[in-house]
């Protein structure tokens, strides 16, 4: 194999065990990785770079390239063997790889990402709970007070929950999250 590319959001950074603050809620940064015979390339805006994480990188070979240069060195590698996931490749790393042979299958990190330790899976356990018991009292509140008309509150407190899901855009290969939110609004 002469190129692994790394390109779902969360796997640059899973790889590198790093950090990043790109997207709220979301310990990631915009990034690429690309993972030759010799080198460890991560694509990133170097303003984010810090000094400790620069340190780190060099202790750990880890070549560090401007995010905008991924597309450009994908070019250079014509004819060469790569491992991308067509399923999840956006438009443009798909053109960018255009005269290589290309090994179709899911990222190696995806795999090792799903492999959890005993914490993991008893903390994953209880969140899971304690959103369960909070989604329950939330439905039972809303249930015997607001759907009912029976909320207590004054007119000048009064308000309503207003419940949306929203997806947002949160990659460079177009991945949505979806998230829940929940807000008190005045009426």
């Amino acid at each position: 194999m002469r190129c692994n590319l790394i390109y779902c959001l969360e796997d640059p950074c899973w790889l590198l065990n790093i950090r990043g603050n790109d997207i709220a809620c979301t310990p990631v940064s915009y990034a690429f990785a690309a993972i030759t015979n010799k080198k460890l390339y991560y694509y990133v805006d170097s303003k984010k770079i810090n000094a400790k994480v620069a340190k780190y990188f060099k202790e750990n070979k880890v070549t560090v390239r401007p995010y905008n240069a991924l597309m450009k060195d994908l070019k250079q590698l014509e004819g060469k063997k790569i491992w991308a996931d067509m399923g999840h490749l956006n438009s443009n790393l798909y053109k960018a790889l255009a005269g290589n042979e290309i090994y179709d299958a899911i990222s190696p990190v995806a795999y090792f990402r799903a492999i959890k330790n005993k914490t993991e899976i008893k903390n994953t356990r209880n969140a899971h709970v304690k959103d369960a018991v909070a989604m329950v009292k939330f439905i039972s509140w809303v249930k015997s007070n607001v759907a009912k008309g029976k909320d207590d509150r004054s007119d000048s407190t009064r308000s309503f929950i207003c419940i949306t899901c929203r997806a947002e855009r949160i990659t460079s290969n177009h991945h949505l999250k979806q998230s829940v939110h929940i807000k008190r609004m005045p009426q």
